[in-house]
């Protein structure tokens, strides 16, 4: 059971909170592998535990800037945050019990223990209860242009380079992202936008096993690519399966494609597919007033045959969508 408890309520002024570094990273680029992350959204939400230095720390009104290694992706006023108890499992080193190890570039043994030095296959695992903070920062959220991570280094307010969540000064962020978004838009504005009633449920939920190593096996196959636009940053690819995954409960390599995150969406509503009968992308007429996304409609993809997935697949997923769209009255 998942117990959630809404923390807080949304910004209602212009006064300045704190300001934080948050760390996102995809599951397959995590340099320890003692510790599993969260699944955050770029530009809707952001989430940690109650293992991770400052977690109590980040609050509503505060301002969340996302970075990975190498670039600062974005930023945005967080909103909310609500908290889910759930169970986490953490990985130790089997020979000191340190979490601190990273795999290895030899095939085996997988992993090495940084603090003792110790190689080893399989790590010792213990199931731990966290209290899961979600932050929402999807109104006010800003992306930024071409800032290095290395930009924010004056602004950090400690040296803990290694901690995921980092407090900024902020008054130099502030004034780092002046310059950095679409000044005109006043994203720095907290609005006074009528309240919109909310809180939270507690649900039983069902979580795909298995679903990182079938995106890493994806991104190996196709490489860091949507399969109809082409080379994406990883963060914004997800692995989408061509069968419905609920019913068949397995992986099928052959079964499943790179797509861009609202591509993904789509294709799962059956208001996008591929026909492979010429390997042609088909749109549901309601999004043809769509400028961008109309572009997209009878595309031809360009896919090496020693890679194309399974056709029978997609004839099935086609026939469900066009069988979706006759149903609203809608010309195919």
């Amino acid at each position: 059971m998942i117990n959630v408890a809404k923390e807080n309520v949304a910004v209602e002024s212009s006064a300045m909170g704190r300001a934080w570094s948050l760390l996102t990273i995809d599951d397959d680029d995590r340099q320890f592998g003692g510790n599993s992350g969260y699944r955050d959204i770029l530009g809707s939400r952001y989430a940690w535990d109650n293992t991770v230095p400052h977690h109590a720390s980040v609050r509503p009104g505060d301002l969340a800037v996302l970075r990975d290694r190498n670039f600062v992706l974005g930023v945005g006023w967080i909103d909310e945050i609500h908290t889910e108890t759930q169970t986490k499992v953490r990985r130790r080193c089997p020979e000191c019990r340190n979490t601190s190890f990273k795999p290895r570039k030899q095939a085996a043994p997988r992993y090495k223990c940084s603090p003792c030095q110790a190689t080893f296959d399989l790590p010792l695992e213990e199931s731990i209860d966290v209290t899961v903070y979600v932050g929402d920062y999807t109104r006010t959220w800003r992306s930024t242009r071409d800032l290095r991570v290395t930009e924010l280094t004056p602004a950090y307010l400690s040296r803990s380079q290694q901690h995921s969540i980092r407090e900024l000064d902020s008054d130099l962020a502030m004034h780092l992202f002046s310059g950095s978004v679409d000044p005109s838009l006043q994203w720095w504005i907290a609005s006074t936008d009528p309240q919109i009633p909310g809180g939270h449920r507690s649900t039983l939920g069902r979580y795909r096993i298995g679903q990182a190593k079938f995106r890493q096996v994806l991104r190996q196959r196709f490489g860091d690519r949507c399969l109809i636009t082409g080379p994406q940053p990883a963060a914004a690819i997800e692995a989408a399966h061509l069968y419905r995954y609920c019913n068949a409960g397995e992986h099928d390599v052959q079964g499943g494609i790179l797509l861009r995150r609202d591509l993904h969406s789509l294709f799962d509503q059956f208001l996008l597919a591929v026909d492979p009968a010429g390997w042609i992308v088909r749109l549901a007429p309601s999004l043809l007033p769509f400028p961008e996304l109309a572009l997209l409609d009878g595309r031809v993809l360009a896919i090496p045959a020693d890679v194309r997935p399974r056709p029978d697949y997609l004839e099935a997923h086609l026939a469900w969508a066009l069988d979706l769209w006759s149903s609203k009255g809608l010309r195919v």
